[in-house]
């Protein structure tokens, strides 16, 4: 090129499609308002989430929301992932709430705007370091509304979602109240399949205390995921296996009883 001819500007690599979090699997306090009324997460099944059309916003434009004016209220979740995001409402008559990083690092998020807007992005995280974190969306004074949070295990991985393994067995979808599917089974023996190239996956699902086991089998890699715990964990990071080689592999999950399934994250 001339020399005075400006380089073209590279497009930015889009980021995987995140986890998301709602509000009902967050640990709470203070005073807020939610609707529907009361967070219950063994409710999220009749927030009126489509499972059968994704593309329709009764798919995403669904679940709790939560209010308050309260410098008391308080909504945090841990994770392990390197970005997150948060979402919830902007309008005249909202103001600023304070998000806090693993009890150290405090930034302001002023969700005013001048018209209303709901259940779109107020807030986007730098990248940090890969490993277990703490966010916190703390009430200062100000309304403030929340919808969602959303996070990343790696900002290079992709996902699978449950409805992309070739499945043996009886599996049901369902919405899992934030936009999104998950598939279960109460079958022992039942099969998730997928080939595809990979050296590293973390496994997505639901905890509680009826699960069984299930079986993870790729290359040399055989374990079993404990799926029980004592209250109902959604979305809980299940598995994160080793690195291995880059390859090809046949990755399969067999289940030995309830299981509830939500993605795989990899990379490639």
């Amino acid at each position: 090129l001339p020399s005075n001819t400006p380089l073209p500007t590279p497009t930015p690599t889009p980021l995987p499609i995140p986890i998301s979090v709602g509000l009902a699997q967050m640990e709470t306090s203070g005073k807020f308002t939610c609707e529907p009324s009361s967070l219950n997460i063994n409710n999220i099944q009749n927030l009126g989430c489509s499972s059968s059309n994704l593309d329709s916003s009764a798919a995403y434009n669904c679940g709790y929301k939560c209010w308050s004016d309260d410098g008391s209220a308080s909504f945090s979740y841990n994770f392990k992932g390197v970005k997150f995001a948060i979402y919830g409402m902007k309008s005249t008559k909202h103001g600023k709430f304070d998000v806090i990083l693993d009890d150290d690092i405090t930034n302001e998020v002023d969700s005013y705007y001048e018209s209303r807007q709901d259940r779109i992005l107020l807030y986007t995280s730098d990248e940090f370091e890969y490993g277990e974190h703490k966010v916190q969306m703390k009430g200062k004074g100000n309304l403030f509304e929340l919808y969602k949070l959303v996070y990343w295990p790696s900002i290079n991985a992709k996902r699978l979602n449950s409805t992309d393994f070739a499945k043996t067995g009886k599996w049901t979808k369902e919405s899992y109240g934030i936009g999104g599917v998950r598939e279960y089974t109460s079958d022992s023996g039942a099969e998730l399949t997928k080939s595809f190239r990979f050296s590293k996956i973390w496994v997505y699902g639901v905890t509680k205390s009826n699960q069984a086991n299930l079986s993870v089998n790729f290359g040399n890699v055989k374990s079993l995921i404990d799926q029980r715990s004592e209250e109902r964990t959604e979305g809980v990071l299940m598995y994160e296996s080793p690195t291995v080689l880059l390859d090809d592999y046949t990755l399969t999950f067999t289940t030995f009883g309830n299981t509830i399934f939500y993605c795989v994250y990899y990379l490639d």
